[in-house]
């Protein structure tokens, strides 16, 4: 039975509060006059944002009977259920469709993080300290059982997720959404350097550095599509400090700490819609290093 009192129906989307779950609904696109092929729900449906189908999913949204539609792919997708602007990847719907475990890792150090120049998208690589950082990490991970492995194609990113790749025989998938917040006009320059070219206020000038915003929109997209893509599996995501700042603080905001040293190990999962932290700003792997073991 179509209840409407419980949604907000806007232009580009809706809105649904409670969220349920049942195996057996079948909404046919009959309804909206668009072709004889139904659409099963809770296989295709809940999965809209993903699917090969949401061309035509879409249409049948367009249609006159398109409340009803509208209705349950809210109640079954979440929110962002009229999102269709979202890129297709393969989806399997006889998939468990278990929580994913996304492990987030900060690159490992280079020559500008202990000058303290802001990196940003500069092709800035590993020093020498952040190779072994790298290996010590991919040591620890070795045993671990991972499935994937997403990077940043900066360099620094990219050292660091291959070494990582060489350990666990995995092979990298690099994706532009990863790389650090572009930092304008001030990369390559330090906190002093900056104060005397801008003044103490340079944060206030418009020096062409992307917003955080921006930032938060493509880490944030690229997460919802990991956890969506893999469910049930284990992921690897290596990336750069300011990205996964950001992310994490849209996603996990009730958290005390937000700060991610370099080769970080930090672990979330997402459950009944909502991301929880299992692990922050691990760095255990580096003690061993330190204690020249």
């Amino acid at each position: 039975m179509f209840c409407p009192r419980n949604i907000i129906q806007e232009p580009s989307k809706s809105v649904c509060r409670g969220p349920i779950n049942h195996s057996d609904v079948f909404v046919s696109c009959r309804m909206a006059g668009v072709s004889d092929r139904g659409i099963n729900i809770p296989l295709v449906i809940r999965r809209l944002r993903i699917t090969h189908k949401e061309e035509q999913i879409y249409n049948v949204i367009l249609g006159k009977r398109a409340g009803i539609l509208r209705y349950w792919l809210v109640r079954f997708c979440g929110p962002d259920a009229m999102n269709t602007n979202v890129r297709s990847v393969n989806f399997n719907p006889e998939r468990n469709h278990s929580m994913a475990t996304i492990a987030l890792i900060r690159h490992g150090s280079t020559s500008w993080n202990k000058e303290g120049r802001a990196q940003g998208s500069s092709n800035i690589p590993l020093d020498q300290d952040g190779i072994n950082q790298a290996k010590l990490l991919a040591g620890r991970l070795k045993s671990g059982h991972w499935n994937h492995i997403y990077s940043s194609g900066l360099e620094r990113a990219k050292q660091t997720a291959l070494l990582i790749a060489d350990a666990t025989g995995l092979n990298v998938h690099f994706d532009d959404r990863l790389k650090e917040r572009s930092g304008g006009q001030i990369e390559g320059t330090t906190e002093a350097e900056r104060i005397e070219k801008w003044g103490t206020g340079w944060r206030d000038v418009d020096l062409g550095i992307e917003s955080i915003e921006e930032v938060q929109k493509r880490g944030k997209d690229f997460l919802e599509e990991i956890y969506l893509r893999h469910p049930g599996e284990n992921v690897l995501v290596v990336s750069h400090g300011a990205l996964i700042q950001f992310s994490f603080i849209h996603l996990v905001a009730d958290f005390p700490s937000t700060h991610f040293d370099n080769t970080s190990l930090t672990i979330l999962k997402k459950q009944d819609n909502r991301w929880t932290c299992e692990l922050h700003n691990c760095t255990k792997h580096l003690e061993h290093d330190n204690n020249g073991a």
